[in-house]
């Protein structure tokens, strides 16, 4: 079964995961035979979910619909994006905690449209330098805001933990802007991020849960466009390094007993590389841009397996922007 979810408002995946077999993390080896499968089950949720998210946060263009640097003070750009990507969510609910230790289950999964709303703005600093043929080096500052709802995803729980939204910050070269007969030539620095997040799933009487997960992004972009009257065209790669973090526990219940596990801390770095394109209509000040694009990244390797919908370490992904350009 198919289903679609659209985290609302910034931020934003990843390229997710997984049928390499990991050994037992070392926080789980010293757990009790109760606790220690439903604390190792809860690393690979952290572990299978945090790249989507780093990814869907990423995808595309730094500033969509904008082959060059704006330059000069006192213009900007505001925009609201939609970002979705073709991702998986392994049905963790399926399986029940083993309570007489670890046990690497086989987990099935959905496919899962993963998907953030980010509200984007760049505003120009410096209008560069000029030649008789071009003009090269303006620079944009850029900043961005993330909002995460409440949301439920199949078996898995969404929250935030405190504030909804988390701000970011960049910068856009215009390497070449954009002439007659040239295209723009731009690079773009971008750092993004979630608003503490928390996980759980309750498979029967029992909880795995990520607590506070946080997720940075470090962008970089460069892009070539170019404008043929209303419509824009634009080409792009870049890369991602992502940096997550998150507190684990588990609860299990036995025949009446509840057992909790300790929290303790994990963390993921992981480094992606993106291909994308996108077309813009402009209507004035007031830009429609679409894209599509493909991000690829290493797979992570987990206790536990999934099915061939999770063990893919490439996404498409595709973006939807309307922006304002004064």
């Amino acid at each position: 079964m198919k289903k679609s979810v659209l985290f609302l408002l910034t931020l934003g995946a990843a390229s997710p995961v997984l049928a390499q077999s990991a050994s037992l993390s070392p926080s789980c080896v010293s757990a009790s035979a109760i606790t220690q499968d439903a604390c190792q089950k809860t690393i690979d949720l952290f572990e299978t979910m945090a790249p989507q998210f780093g990814t869907s946060l990423s995808a595309g263009a730094g500033v969509l619909g904008q082959p060059e640097a704006l330059g000069a003070l006192g213009r900007f750009a505001i925009g609201v994006r939609v970002n979705g990507m073709r991702g998986a969510l392994p049905l963790f609910a399926d399986v029940a905690p083993s309570v007489t230790g670890a046990v690497a289950s086989a987990y099935g999964s959905q496919e899962q449209v993963m998907g953030f709303a980010t509200v984007d703005g760049a505003f120009g600093i410096f209008k560069g330098f000029a030649t008789p043929a071009v003009r090269f080096l303006a620079i944009d500052a850029l900043a961005n805001a993330s909002y995460i709802p409440s949301l439920e995803l199949g078996s898995v729980s969404l929250s935030t933990v405190a504030k909804s939204v988390r701000m970011g910050y960049g910068a856009r070269v215009g390497v070449i802007q954009e002439g007659h007969a040239t295209p723009a030539l731009s690079v773009v620095y971008l750092r993004r991020g979630t608003p503490g997040i928390n996980l759980s799933v309750r498979p029967g009487d029992d909880e795995l849960r990520a607590s506070d997960i946080g997720f940075d992004v470090s962008s970089i972009r460069a892009t070539l466009g170019k404008t043929f009257g209303p419509i824009g065209l634009l080409v792009g790669a870049g890369s991602d390094q992502m940096e997550g973090q998150a507190t684990v526990s588990a609860r299990v219940t036995h025949q009446g007993v509840t057992v909790q596990a300790d929290p303790f801390q994990v963390s993921q770095d992981r480094k992606e590389t993106s291909f994308f394109g996108e077309a813009s209509l402009r209507m004035g000040p007031l830009h429609l841009v679409g894209g599509v694009g493909r991000n690829n990244g290493s797979a992570v390797a987990t206790y536990n397996t999934y099915d061939a919908a999770t063990t893919g370490t490439s996404r498409n992904f595709a973006t939807l922007s309307l922006v304002i350009v004064r």
